[in-house]
């Protein structure tokens, strides 16, 4: 979600004005505003915050690839408006390094998963969607959800997220984890109070 954040810019393109901005992008900046308005705290861990830089680039490029705009001064253009949204959003966050963040308890999850055929499948088709070798999620998706349900042993946490790892098992890790998971899509629906 905080890509999806820092995906906004407007840019010129032969003549033409464009605007670099899903419609999860607005729900995403109107839940910001909303939390700065009533003075709820944010927080991103670390992990999120270094995947979210790594991953910013190749966004935006995808971004350009669909609309089939093959400038690459326009894209770094863009980059960086969206780069400097992702500092303004990490810099109203509170960022925070998660000690011993339980991956092994997440990887035993999926793994629990992968045994049953209903959730096997599921896991077979984000494998072959996000073309991965393995049907687990990767080490840094395992990783930042442990921070996650670390965090929830003595807060509530409310997990926002579009990734499918997550939001398709979403009740099972719910129950197991303690944290409550979000999809970006929902997030304007979402009671910061409970």
């Amino acid at each position: 979600s905080c890509i999806i954040y820092s995906l906004r810019a407007k840019y010129k393109f032969k003549r033409k004005e464009g605007e670099l901005a899903p419609l999860a992008n607005s729900l995403i900046s109107n839940f910001v505003g909303e939390c700065k308005q009533k003075k709820v705290q944010i927080v991103i861990t670390e992990t999120v915050k270094e995947e979210s830089d790594q991953k910013l680039l190749r966004a935006v490029n995808r971004y350009f690839d669909k609309a089939g705009i093959f400038s690459h001064p326009l894209r770094f253009q863009v980059f960086l408006k969206c780069r400097k949204r992702l500092i303004d959003l990490f810099q109203y966050c509170k960022c925070i390094t998660v000690s011993n963040p339980k991956v092994d308890i997440v990887r035993n999850i999926y793994k629990e998963f992968a045994k049953k055929p209903s959730l096997r499948d599921k896991l077979v088709k984000l494998k072959e969607k996000k073309k991965r070798h393995s049907i687990l999620p990767s080490e840094t998706d395992m990783k930042i959800l442990a921070e996650a349900a670390t965090l929830a042993e003595n807060n509530n946490v409310v997990f926002i997220t579009d990734d499918g790892d997550y939001l398709e098992f979403k009740d099972e890790l719910e129950k197991k984890l303690h944290i409550r998971i979000c999809a970006v899509l929902e997030v304007q629906h979402l009671n910061m109070y409970n």
